[in-house]
This record gives C-alpha cells, structure tokens and sequence, in this order.
C-alpha cells in the first residue's frame, strides 16, 4: 500500500508531508507499518493523487507530485528494486507552481520498463522509464486543459496515450487520445469523445489482440 501523509508530530501543510509504503507479507491479511518513503525535502502535493505500480521484473514504482516551500510541483519518481526495502527518488519533470492543479498521474508496464504520464501545466506529458535510463518526454499534438493522463503501449511498442479534456471542480469535459509511434513521435491526429462525468477520469487498456481499449 502507498499513500502520503504528514509523519505524526509534523506541522501540517504540503510541505511536509511524505509518501508512505506499508508492506503484507500474507496477501494482505495484516500489514506492517507504513515507513517514509520520499526525501523529506520534497513535501507531496495535497491535493494531487498518486500512482504505483509493480513492473514484469518485481520493482515497485510510485509516481507523486512534490510540494516544497518554495513552489515546486516536480514530479518524482520513487523506485525499489529490493522489496520496497530501499527507495531511490528521480524527478521526471519540473514545474514551478504556488496553485495545485489536482491531477492524477498513470503508471503501466512497458516492453523496456515503465510508462509514465502526468500533467505539468495544463500539458499532459508522458515517457518510457527503463532501469539507468530517463529520457526526454513526449507530449500529444494541439493544446487544451488537459489533466488525469495514462499511456498503455501495445507488444509492437506504439503508445496510446489518454486523457481528460476540460474537466475541473465539479466539471465534467471529454475525453482525449492520440497514438504514439515506437519512437514516442505523435501519429494520426487527436481524437475526441465528449461525455466525461463529474469527478471522472478516463482509463485504457489492450486486449489479448493487441487492440487499444479507452475507457470512461
């Protein structure tokens, strides 16, 4: 289980709050307690949730958005490699920001190691995480207010990459995709379906034939 939460004893605010893990070793009958996971200097945004996901090789990955003092919303990346025993933290993108946009961010398996997505100011990002490797993100063709992105790659490597289209408090808005060639380069253009509920955001998938599924 991942989660952030201000550690007991410290004083309330983004700023010090942490991400959290906790551990079964019974398949989820009782769990030990949760152990500070992220650098204390890097704060978690509060209103931000976050993502985890164990990759093919048995590593855990949390994705999360930082909140310190001095307004940065990076985005961190936390990864184990030993059974959530230790933490490594790489930032994979940096956004200066005193407002929190209240997004979500997406994490799934890749052929080479993870996917992650995330919105950075009103921009959906996203890349392929590979163990020793963080490269250049891409980002879907046009503009908008775009917010709550996932990417999910098919076995020949092209990614899919959704996400919501004008949403906000109380708002509902559209959902928004476009594929992506091996290569993270933008392919075909974006397409659109409007309908999205309230508080929704939209989630996708492949199937055993190697078909993308969007859904909402």
């Amino acid at each position: 289980v991942v989660w952030h939460a201000s550690p007991a004893g410290a004083p309330d605010g983004e700023a010090s709050r942490r991400v959290f893990v906790a551990a079964s070793t019974n398949a989820g009958v009782t769990f030990a307690p949760g152990q500070p996971i992220s650098p204390p200097e890097r704060g978690a945004c509060g209103c931000c949730g976050l993502a985890a996901r164990v990759d093919r090789t048995g590593s855990l990955h949390a994705l999360f958005r930082a909140a310190s003092a001095d307004g940065n919303r990076d985005m961190v990346l936390l990864s184990s490699h030993d059974a959530g025993a230790t933490f490594a933290a790489r930032t994979v993108d940096r956004w200066k920001s005193n407002q929190c946009p209240m997004s979500l961010p997406g994490l799934a398996d890749a052929k080479d190691g993870i996917l992650a997505a995330w919105e950075s100011g009103r921009r959906v990002l996203w890349h392929t995480v590979a163990p020793g490797h963080l490269g250049p993100p891409s980002e879907p063709m046009g503009s908008g207010t775009r917010k709550h992105p996932v990417a999910i790659s098919e076995p020949t490597r092209r990614t899919l990459v959704v996400w919501s289209e004008g949403t906000g408090w109380q708002k509902g808005g559209a959902v928004e995709w476009q594929l992506h060639d091996p290569l993270g380069r933008p392919e075909g253009k974006v397409e659109r379906r409007e309908g999205l509920p309230t508080w929704s955001r939209p989630a996708a998938a492949v199937d055993a034939d190697g078909n993308f599924l969007v859904l909402f």
